[in-house]
């Protein structure tokens, strides 16, 4: 009867092993509908020109009453496994005012642009949550995503005529992706002979505890009031 059992457990995991990896996969492919939206895309990285033509009506976190402009831009991802070379890499993801074309053109730089990334198709434009807008700092909005999934970025402006800002993406080499896999290797290699190892238990106890009092001290002393 354990025998059964334990043939049972074993046939089972590989079941589920696969079922996950099939989820995994389903979750990185493309959720984008056919829309007619600017669009990048990581295969091919450059930048574009996103006018903020489209009248946002009570969209989250703006005052009553006040005139939005916006529009949404598709950022197309690439298929994971056709482009395993690219697990190293990052996508970055910059948007910009756009700049004058002369120095005769004075025209002031564009001011209060928010912009709020996210993988939700079923929202309409600029109806993200008022927590998850973001505000371009000095004129800039920069943020890594991976490249293997698809999202949308909203932008707006309060205003009463449309402004154009810039959409740009990046591919950059990320190598602390490769260390955390070398790292996590080594670490599936070494799984059986620290098992059985008394000394890595007792260090990581150790060294789960130093870390812990080390927070503790930090979390104290910051809520102590200052002069």
């Amino acid at each position: 009867m354990a025998e059964k059992t334990l043939f049972a457990s074993s046939s089972v995991l590989p079941l589920l092993s696969l079922v996950f990896l099939v989820f995994f996969i389903a979750g990185s492919s493309h959720i984008v509908n056919g829309d007619n939206l600017p669009e990048v895309e990581a295969a091919r990285p450059g930048k574009l020109e996103v006018p903020l033509v489209h009248l946002l009506q009570n969209s989250p976190g703006s005052k009553p009453g006040q005139v939005m402009y916006g529009n949404r831009v598709r950022i197309r991802g690439l298929s994971r496994l056709r482009n395993l070379n690219k697990y190293s890499h990052l996508l970055k993801v910059k948007v910009a005012p756009l700049q004058p074309e002369s120095r005769d053109d004075r025209r002031p730089p564009l001011m209060n642009v928010e912009v709020c990334l996210h993988r939700n198709a079923s929202i309409e434009m600029g109806m993200c949550a008022s927590s998850d807008w973001v505000k371009l700092v000095k004129g800039l909005w920069t943020r890594p995503v991976s490249p293997f999934s698809d999202r949308f970025l909203d932008i707006r402006m309060p205003g009463l005529s449309s402004k154009t800002v810039e959409v740009s993406v990046e591919e950059e080499f990320a190598f602390h992706r490769l260390v955390f896999l070398v790292l996590g290797m080594m670490m599936m290699m070494l799984a059986r002979p620290l098992s059985v190892f008394v000394g890595f238990y007792y260090s990581s106890a150790m060294f789960a505890g130093v870390i812990l009092v080390v927070l503790i001290v930090l979390f104290q002393g910051m809520k102590l009031p200052t002069v």
